[in-house]
This record gives C-alpha cells, structure tokens and sequence, in this order.
C-alpha cells in the first residue's frame, strides 16, 4: 500500500493505491486472487464560503456490494463529487453524488451499476458539538436477469461530539 497527500490553503489532492493477495472463498471458484486498486482525490476551497472535492478509483478484483447486499468480487471503477457550503459561523450543508460499476469476475456478464445522490445540513453550536439532519439515494441496477434492481431512500439525525 502507497499513500501520497498535499495540503495548501486553497488547494488539496491525495493518491492511493494497494496490491495484496487475499482469499476469494467462492466454491469450485474459490483460491487466492491478487487485488489491487488505485484512487485519486482532489479538493479545493473556492472561497470562504464553498469548498469542492471530487475522487475517483479503479480496482481489480476488488469487494463490492449487489443490489441484493451480496458482497462479491470483481474489477470496476467509482467516481464521486461534493460540495459543501459555509452559510454561517454555526450552519453548514452539503451535497454529493457517487458512481460505480462493477463487473463480477466469477459469473458471466454480470454488472452492478451504483448511482448515489447524498446531502445534509449541520448546526453546530459550539466547536465539539455538531447536530444535523442527512438523507440520501442510492439506486442500484444489476445486468443479470435473476438479480432485483433496488432504490433505497434513507434519512437520519447524527450527532458529532469532538473531543
């Protein structure tokens, strides 16, 4: 595993990546397979006011997730983009979006396609409290014909204490 960061005022990125061998348990398919993934995020402060960031990675034979909450193993890609906005010295929101497509390397011509669309809005009276309300949308669509597509809405309270 490699890591490489930088972090200016205005301006931060980070590069990441692994090798390693681990176990794929799946029956007659089942052994050792080498995994590897490689990813990239960048992040800048547009003004006082709004901060950006956006990542993105790829991945051989990597652990992903169906649309029936089986995990798996396969090649693939995600990407993902944020923005959030200072609207004053205690409120802050937030938006984002998410993309990945994974190809599972043990069944013939089976993709999961994942589309994520998250946000919240934060209060945070004081520097070790941080209240706010979440919600988010994830849709996800498989290729194979016995598996279910599934669109999950979620939303929460959370609470952060920093101390």
């Amino acid at each position: 595993a490699a890591e490489v960061t930088y972090s200016g005022d205005v301006f931060n990125a980070e590069i990441a990546g692994f090798v390693r061998d681990a176990d794929a348990n799946f029956g007659a398919a089942g052994g050792k397979v080498t995994q590897s993934q490689i990813g990239l995020g960048i992040g800048a402060k547009l003004s006082d006011m709004f901060d950006i960031s956006a990542a993105g990675s790829f991945g051989n034979n990597v652990w992903y997730k169906d649309s029936t909450g089986d995990q798996l193993l396969g090649d693939g890609w995600e990407a993902s983009a944020a923005i959030v906005a200072t609207l004053s010295d205690s409120v802050s929101a937030e938006v984002g979006i998410g993309y990945s497509t994974y190809d599972n390397d043990f069944i013939v011509a089976d993709t999961t396609d994942t589309l994520a669309v998250a946000g919240g809005v934060y209060w945070s009276p004081v520097s070790q409290l941080k209240m706010g309300a979440q919600a988010s949308w994830v849709s996800m669509d498989d290729s194979l014909a016995t598996q279910q597509d599934s669109d999950a809405l979620k939303a929460a309270f959370v609470t952060w204490w920093n101390f």
